[in-house]
């Protein structure tokens, strides 16, 4: 593990020591209050971490991983509505985080593969 992985993920321990509301947090973000986004969303990192690690080894690097499942994580909290349930949440949510990791690992493949690499005996 890198040096940056390895301090990403001491930070993520560090802060798993706060203790948030769920509940709280739902309702305000449900009432557009926007600083109670960003806590949810730093008290999910984890659920973030998690959802990824099936991804590792598959052509993204570990923080254009973590940046994609943020995309999702943020994406996943854009659509929690009034009728959002605590239970079914990190359930929703990682599976946000998981689509908006596959759509960009897929984006990276075929951009790759619709790269033309000059073979060497090829005048460019």
């Amino acid at each position: 593990m890198l040096d940056a992985e390895k301090q990403y993920i001491d930070k993520l321990i560090e802060n798993r020591k706060t203790i948030y509301n769920e509940e709280l947090l739902l309702y305000l973000i449900q009432h557009k209050f926007p600083i109670a986004k960003q806590v949810f969303a730093k008290s999910k990192q984890e659920l973030v971490i998690n959802a990824i690690i099936e991804y590792l080894g598959q052509g993204m690097p570990f923080f254009d991983l973590i940046d994609e499942g943020n995309l999702g994580l943020n994406r996943g909290i854009d659509l929690l509505t009034k009728e959002t349930k605590i239970k079914n949440l990190d359930e929703m949510l990682r599976k946000n985080i998981q689509e908006t990791v596959e759509e960009a690992i897929a984006e990276r493949r075929n951009h790759i593969s619709n790269t033309i690499i000059p073979n060497k005996n090829q005048d460019i």
